[in-house]
């Protein structure tokens, strides 16, 4: 049974995957919940399922924020730090993103978000796919080439990107993420609430 259990696993994660990790099924899938969420459907569908296991699934639906991108103003030369927002964090967690961004700013750090940032590739390696986990090791290391910091909001997501920057897949080290992690002067990806916590100023009023 725990033997089966672990195949159908497998093949959902291979079924999502691929669905959640490729820009172009993600953006419509976002945008069809973000209209679903602005429609009278909605409140109709949630009255209509209040009570039942589906009503229950419903409400925990991630709310779509729009726009993904925060609006940043800063002053020109204030010290940067750059977030990983993963695969759907942009769309899912939205306003995680948004609050993260504003401390940051309040802070005084101005906030890179790479366009060319890709999935972390856990699914993927989860799933057995390592090739495609290594694809996405590598594009995210020319995404955060020269960035001092790499702040994760995403616990699941900071760990495979320390394993990207520590490990191997299938034997071979991704030398393209051994800069991703510098014992000697400290890591450069670290959870966002850790970076916060570390550089916190009492005057900082939110």
């Amino acid at each position: 049974a725990g033997a089966g259990r672990e195949a159908s696993s497998q093949r959902a994660l291979r079924l999502l995957a691929p669905l959640l990790t490729r820009r172009a099924p993600r953006a419509i899938l976002g945008t069809l919940l973000w209209l679903y969420q602005r429609s009278r459907l909605e409140r109709l569908l949630a009255l209509l399922v209040r009570g039942t296991r589906l009503g229950r699934l419903h409400a925990r639906l991630p709310r779509i924020r729009w726009p993904m991108r925060p609006v940043q103003r800063l002053p020109e030369g204030a010290p940067r730090v750059a977030l990983f927002t993963g695969c759907t964090g942009a769309w899912m967690d939205g306003q995680t993103l948004h609050d993260a961004v504003r401390v940051l700013n309040q802070l005084g750090y101005a906030v890179d978000l790479p366009a060319a940032q890709q999935c972390c590739g856990a699914l993927h390696q989860h799933a057995g796919l390592r090739a495609q986990a290594q694809d996405f090791a590598q594009s995210n290391a020319a995404a955060f080439k020269g960035l001092a910091h790499i702040l994760t909001l995403a616990s699941g997501c900071g760990a495979q990107l320390m394993e990207d920057a520590q490990l191997a897949f299938v034997g071979r080290p991704v030398a393209a993420m051994a800069g991703l992690a510098r014992p000697t002067v400290g890591p450069r990806v670290q959870a966002a609430v850790s970076f916060i916590a570390a550089h916190w100023q009492e005057s900082i009023a939110l």
